[in-house]
């Protein structure tokens, strides 16, 4: 009986040499959920939707009309702070720099009366488009 000796064979690739931009949304979640609010009242999320990041903040307030530059300034701060922290630790974690460009015109807000007692939701939300 002969020996066959394969002629050829075939190469399959597991994988790329980059990151995907579904490992990039996976730390940035991770990132984020990480983060713990200092005060029970408000906090911040991040959803995506294709290649854009929703960065989200929440809070829950009191006498909210009378109060909305305090309110809109804690949001800003708020914000600005973790879009930071992510960006920080996106390259603590992967070695890669976040590549990131913010779309204002997609940013807004949005306040409503959650009961009869002055108590309001103030919801503000910015987009990335991440890239």
């Amino acid at each position: 009986m002969s020996k066959v000796e394969p002629e050829s064979f075939e190469v399959t690739e597991y994988g790329s040499d980059g990151r995907t931009l579904d490992q990039d949304i996976g730390v940035i979640a991770e990132i984020v959920q990480n983060k713990v609010s200092k005060s029970p009242n408000l906090n911040t999320r991040v959803a995506f939707t294709g290649n854009l990041m929703k960065l989200t903040f929440h809070a829950y307030e009191m006498h909210a009309p009378t109060r909305m530059k305090e309110i809109e300034r804690s949001c800003k701060e708020t914000l600005d702070t973790m879009f930071k922290d992510i960006k920080k630790e996106f390259k603590e974690r992967t070695s890669e720099v976040l590549k990131v460009k913010e779309k204002k015109e997609l940013a807004n807000y949005t306040i409503q009366k959650v009961s009869l007692n002055e108590r309001y939701m103030y919801v503000s939300w910015r987009f990335y488009e991440l890239g």
